[in-house]
């Protein structure tokens, strides 16, 4: 499949209509650059070929029906500098697609307008220029999801955002397990569990216990959550847009203080930058603080109950190891007392009478008196653990007395500092200059900030919000699951229930086996990945546990290197090498859209993406980056694989992007566009 254009009509930045070429020249030429700056739109047409293809649904799941209308409505053109405001909006994006054999050409136009009181949509698909009209119209959204998968594309359309995600997903690799996930279409298979437990739970009401009202209940509240979340996920979508649109809006007012400022801009790109740095010392203080919370660190605010939990656990496994005891020696003097009185033991002894007896009475004494019995204080047994879960609670209560508590002290400390510190700089950011010419241009600079700075605070409250409302919900699923357990233990199944039951093992069995299969290849794909990227055969051999998906490198010296121990350029290569990979296993032939994927890599790993990947990445690998990305040197780098290029500007004047043909220089030869 290829992308060969897109055209946009007065979306976001964009007045009017403008076309862009996406075809490569050739396999040996699959890179298609777009360049501009901050806030030149080069997001806003990586978002539109989601928008296009999928709608409501172009964030992953569907936005409901009012939160979309307001997309819509605000992705129309808006700019106060023109008399007549549009009222339209259209995305226009044409590719070829294999198919058994045939070459077909496909043009998919989303098309809306705002009549004042709400937004019309229209979906058009057209086949080799002829309307699609073997398939109804309001089928023609499901034909797209069948021909493009949206699960599938999350592997080829990413940004610095999802390559982040990857990079610091230390502990649960839960976005490399959603990934997987997607590449395998499991949603089909966990929804069909999903049916067949809400099944169950009908089954569940012959059973003599009514829970089918509990599960109603809780299932109705895990959909409201649900909807509740979606909402936050398009609420924080939005705002980081408008950050992204203020960050360019602050860099283009910080170039005009930096042409009058003189020795006043020089200072403050040193205060700038020292703020910058603050706040990323300051944002992962708060993450490991956050992590802490959401793990053992409210423990410790109740040492007294912990060390109770403690020695209650340790008393009761002493209780526990003593009545075995007791237990075992019991049995042993019951089968020694059965050997003495027995008539087989005293063979061969010329002994009997009263002299038997006082032998007999003499040895029972003799092991009672080794023994000798002490009572057992009796403990109230109330956990019932085995004995790793003692073992690993015992852990648990151990941290939260000995190295929580030291260590939110340090974070704490070191927070308060580095605030403190970054309010001195504010503060001095904040001072205005004395020059008349420059003094209202830093004036609207900190307007600027300040409205970074609000909506930084807003996308932090939503974040936070995000997080709390996943917790929730993930809580009330393990209330249904427990009631499922519950009902199963204390009711014995019906055929149908142990029907479901084996079909739920069935799919299981069918989930770990596919799972198992493709995992294999991922892995193989993930050590070729890597490799290619470093340039060399650094790693030997890559394992991928198909429980918890822990991933672990094996160096081809011998050293085993948990992905946890990675530096941070390290874990954004592998975060891509993962993606490469998944997007190999998938066995499908997209186009990869790459935005901004330089942003967080120092100069040795940019120039293994710029060298190794974008020229191989596949057969159309479509860039958007800015200059600070892609600079000079990896232009004339990635020149002889270019086939077109694109520099995005946004004209202030004008209230709109501008676009032309090459990137932000020239290039040695000239690159055709």
């Amino acid at each position: 499949m290829i992308f060969t254009k897109i055209k946009l009509e007065n979306y976001g930045l964009f007045r009017g209509e403008h076309a862009f070429d996406l075809s490569p020249e050739s396999n040996e030429r699959p890179i298609i650059l777009f360049g501009g700056k901050n806030g030149a739109g080069k997001t806003t047409l990586f978002e539109a070929v989601r928008v296009c293809l999928y709608g409501n649904a172009f964030q992953g799941n569907p936005l409901p029906n009012t939160r979309y209308e307001k997309f819509l409505k605000e992705r129309i053109h808006r700019y106060s500098g023109i008399v007549i405001q549009p009222d339209h909006a259209s995305i226009t994006l044409d590719f070829k697609y294999v198919q058994f054999g045939k070459v077909d050409h496909y043009t998919v136009k989303r098309f809306w307008q705002n009549t004042g009181s709400h937004v019309t949509e229209s979906l058009e698909i057209y086949r080799n220029t002829q309307l699609l009209d073997d398939i109804e119209n309001y089928q023609w959204q499901d034909f797209v999801k069948e021909l493009i998968p949206q699960g599938v594309t999350k592997l080829f359309f990413f940004d610095g955002e999802q390559i982040q995600n990857l990079a610091e997903d230390e502990n649960n690799n839960l976005h490399l397990k959603d990934s997987f996930n997607a590449l395998l279409g499991l949603d089909v298979v966990e929804r069909l569990q999903l049916d067949l437990r809400i099944f169950m739970s009908r089954l569940a009401k012959e059973s003599g216990e009514d829970i089918e009202k509990q599960l109603e209940q809780l299932n109705k509240q895990k959909e409201s959550m649900k909807s509740d979340l979606e909402v936050l996920y398009a609420n924080r979508s939005q705002l980081q847009s408008q950050l992204e649109y203020l960050l360019g809006q602050v860099e283009r007012q910080e170039q005009m203080i930096a042409k009058e400022g003189g020795g006043y801009a020089n200072k403050r790109n040193e205060l700038k930058v020292r703020k910058e740095s603050l706040d990323k010392e300051i944002g992962s203080i708060e993450e490991q603080i956050r992590d802490m919370s959401a793990g053992l660190l409210p423990f410790a605010m109740t040492p007294e109950y912990c060390t109770r939990l403690r020695d209650h656990l340790l008393a009761e496994e002493e209780y526990e190891q003593q009545l075995a005891a007791r237990r075992a020696l019991d049995k042993k003097l019951i089968t020694l007392h059965d050997n003495l009185t027995s008539q087989t033991f005293w063979n061969d002894i010329e002994i009997e009478g009263e002299s038997k007896l006082k032998l007999l009475d003499r040895i029972t004494k003799s092991v009672e008196q080794i023994i000798q019995w002490t009572d057992i204080k009796n403990v109230n047994i109330i956990h019932n653990l085995s004995g790793p879960e003692q073992k690993r609670l015992l852990g648990w209560i151990n941290e939260v007395l000995t190295m929580i508590p030291s260590r939110i002290k340090q974070l704490a400390q070191l927070l308060e500092k580095l605030t403190r510190e970054r309010q001195e700089v504010e503060k001095s950011l904040l001072r205005s200059p004395s020059e008349e010419v420059i003094h209202p241009l830093v004036q609207e600079l900190n307007k600027l900030h300040a409205e970074h700075g609000a909506k930084k605070q807003e996308l932090a409250h939503v974040e936070e919000s995000v997080r709390s409302a996943e917790f929730k919900m993930n809580e009330v699923q393990r209330q249904i699951d427990k009631i499922y357990e519950r009902n199963k233990e204390m009711h014995k199944l019906s055929e149908k229930e142990e029907f479901v039951q084996k079909t739920q093992l069935l799919l299981n069995d069918y989930l770990f086996r596919i799972r198992e299969e493709k995992l294999k290849e991922l892995t193989e794909n993930l050590l070729s990945s890597l490799n290619h990227l470093s340039h060399k055969k650094i790693f030997e051999k890559v394992v991928i546990d198909p429980k918890d998906f822990s991933v672990t490198l094996h160096q081809t010296n011998g050293n085993i290197i948990p992905k946890e121990e990675l530096s941070a350029g390290e874990k954004q290569i592998y975060a891509i090498a993962i993606l490469w990979a998944l997007a190999k296993t998938s066995g499908r032939p997209l186009p990869f859209i790459i935005d901004t994927p330089l942003a967080r890599l120092d100069s040795d790993h940019r120039l293994n993406l710029v060298s190794n990947f974008f020229p191989y990445g596949g057969h159309q690998v479509i860039v958007f980056s800015t200059d600070t990305e892609i600079d000079k040197s990896y232009f004339d780098e990635l020149q002889p694989y270019i086939s077109r290029a694109y520099h995005l500007e946004y004209d202030k004047k004008e209230g709109m992007t501008k676009e032309s043909k090459g990137y932000f220089w020239k290039p040695k030869q000239e690159v055709t566009v």
